[in-house]
């Protein structure tokens, strides 16, 4: 599994659009969708801000999400 199949699959299941991940960690849509079809990986500022979100949205302690990420990453 990549980063990008990773991150399309937490956005799925807490049914989080792509534009709504771009708006709260202040990056382009087009930014997020080159992220989900692995076409880039983000930088680490917006690694932590994605895992931040996610955790926040899934009411799970950062770290949590921080370790699962990270080993796509």
């Amino acid at each position: 599994m990549t980063f990008g199949k990773w991150l399309k699959i937490k956005l799925k299941q807490n049914k989080i659009p792509q534009k709504t991940l771009a708006k709260e960690i202040c990056v382009s849509e087009n930014t997020v969708t080159s992220w989900v079809t692995d076409n880039r990986e983000p930088s680490i500022r917006n690694f932590k801000w994605i895992v931040k979100f996610i955790a926040m949205q899934e009411q799970v302690p950062e770290y949590d999400v921080y370790n699962e990420a990270s080993s796509f990453f």
